[in-house]
């Protein structure tokens, strides 16, 4: 039996308990530390003799490849997560809004998401008593707005502004959602912002979804 197949087993705690001693120096006060420190001097000398038997060389190979292992690793869990996101948040507007149930709402536009897998704006809608009430509006896909003529300065410009959306309602029950259609903004320019579920415009609106 050679010194290489004695040490091999046991070089994997060797590192923890390194890492141990690092943790434990970082706790000022700790009553245990005379005497962990006779222990980390015991420690050291223990490995030196295995350095000097595999050399510097080799230890620092192994700490290399556990780094990549461990880069491996988290690269692995953010990957599967980062595909979980899109899969979750994006939909068909079947699944979510009612074709049949369309209307025109005007209020005052608040503030904007310009995000994927849809953009999202909001409106202060004020009712024929006076009553406020926010309004959340989801739009198709940022391409298929540029490719329709939106661009993200047309929502900027019109923050604290009076616009008119022509949107269908939430099927969920969700109450103050629905899908935009088209925005007429403040300076009465129209845009087609959502699926042309009404018909009102060519078949490239239905893109987005």
């Amino acid at each position: 039996m050679t010194a290489r197949s004695i040490f091999i087993p046991w070089i994997g705690e060797l590192f923890e308990m390194r890492s141990a001693w690092h943790l434990l120096s970082a706790c000022k006060g700790l009553s245990l530390k005379p005497y962990v420190e006779v222990w980390y001097v015991a420690l050291n000398k223990s490995w030196g003799i295995v350095d000097k038997i595999f050399g510097h060389s080799f230890f620092s190979f192994l700490e290399v490849m556990m780094r990549h292992r461990l880069a491996g690793v988290l690269l692995a869990t953010f990957a599967v997560l980062a595909a979980a996101i899109p899969a979750s948040s994006h939909h068909s507007f079947a699944a979510e809004f009612d074709a049949n149930k369309c209307m025109d709402l005007t209020g005052v536009f608040t503030s904007f998401e310009w995000q994927n897998p849809h953009g999202y704006f909001h409106l202060d809608v004020k009712d024929s008593s006076g009553n406020v009430t926010t309004w959340t509006f989801e739009t198709v896909s940022l391409s298929t707005l540029k490719r329709s003529g939106t661009q993200r300065k047309d929502f900027s410009d019109n923050v604290g502004k009076m616009v008119t959306v022509r949107a269908c309602l939430a099927k969920n029950g969700v109450k103050n959602r629905a899908a935009a259609e088209t925005i007429k903004l403040s300076d009465g320019e129209v845009h087609r912002i959502g699926q042309d579920v009404e018909g009102k415009f060519s078949d490239n609106a239905k893109e987005g979804y």
